[in-house]
């Protein structure tokens, strides 16, 4: 198998489990919408935090917001939010999260139990060398704050990385691609 063929199965399959994840998420918060449009949920405040717990984002007080007057502003008449998935895919663009997002699929990045993020990314032989030469990541290996392991095939690795989220953020923005 080439490399290039490779790398595109790779960015499928992590396109594909993201994919699945993300429709598994809004499924969940229409599940709470009809939940609360039949009174088993029983305040909006609880529908919200449910929401963003489903989503993945924190409960910061923009997001809460951002949550609640989508909410408000999408009730008919007798209270009732529309139990469509629709409703739900427009809240992506109001949500923030403080850390930097993975751009695409050639990064998944988890967080462990441990408290540090594991991070999958495919890094060329000339980004290993970057990543050697790299101040700010010997800083962070020196701190033990940075941990890398390889997975080869063929020519092509693949690297999990576990590191804190200052370490992820600064991962993602510099060896991404």
């Amino acid at each position: 198998m080439k490399k290039s063929e490779l790398r595109q199965l790779i960015r499928e399959e992590i396109s594909n489990v993201l994919n699945e994840a993300t429709r598994a998420d809004i499924m969940a918060v229409v599940s709470d919408i009809r939940r609360f449009n039949r009174n088993e949920i029983k305040e909006i405040d609880d529908l919200v935090l449910r929401t963003l717990n489903n989503l993945r984002f924190e409960a910061t007080p923009d997001n809460i917001e951002a949550v609640t007057d989508h909410f408000e502003l999408s009730m008919d008449d007798n209270y009732k939010i529309p139990e469509d998935p629709v409703i739900v895919k427009e809240l992506y663009p109001m949500l923030k999260d403080d850390d930097v997002t993975p751009i695409g699929v050639d990064n998944l990045s988890i967080e462990g139990d441990d408290g540090l993020v594991h991070i999958f990314s495919p890094l060329e032989s000339d980004m290993v060398e970057d990543w050697n030469n790299d101040a700010k990541i010997q800083k962070f290996i020196k701190e033990k704050r940075l941990f890398l392991g390889e997975i080869k095939y063929d020519e092509w690795s693949i690297y999990g990385i576990n590191g804190d989220k200052e370490v992820r953020n600064y991962i993602i923005e510099k060896y991404s691609w």
